[in-house]
């Protein structure tokens, strides 16, 4: 299993033709609204074609293939480094690090996403 990061412009059909799936397999893996929108910063679970083990029973058995050291999180507004490093229990030179940072007083923007590593 892929995750994939909608980004703007992106559709469907373009992130299923980019990785060689059907837009159904996509929705299979996905929980996207019924008028098929998504939007931008919206991770897809995009499949490998069929090389994924996957149990509807248990969603989250799609991450087994992915699961690392990190999460991805978006910025919101009134977000600071060493709010989001006290979120996931980490520190602000953790987050810096995985994001090649200038350092701890570099500006964050909402809407940005950041790499966070977590135990």
């Amino acid at each position: 299993m892929i995750i994939y990061i909608v980004q703007p412009g992106d559709s469907l059909n373009l992130i299923a033709s980019r990785f060689g799936v059907s837009v159904k397999e996509i929705l299979r893996h996905n929980w996207i609204r019924d008028d098929l929108t998504i939007y931008p910063g919206q991770f897809l679970f995009i499949p490998r074609n069929g090389h994924d083990n996957y149990d509807e029973h248990h969603p989250f058995t799609m991450m087994n293939p992915v699961i690392r050291h990190e999460a991805y999180y978006e910025v919101q507004p009134g977000d600071t480094l060493s709010r989001i490093a006290a979120l996931f229990d980490t520190t602000v030179e953790a987050i810096v690090q995985a994001n090649n940072l200038r350092g701890p007083e570099e500006t964050i923007y909402p809407g940005q996403v950041l790499r966070i590593p977590v135990k």
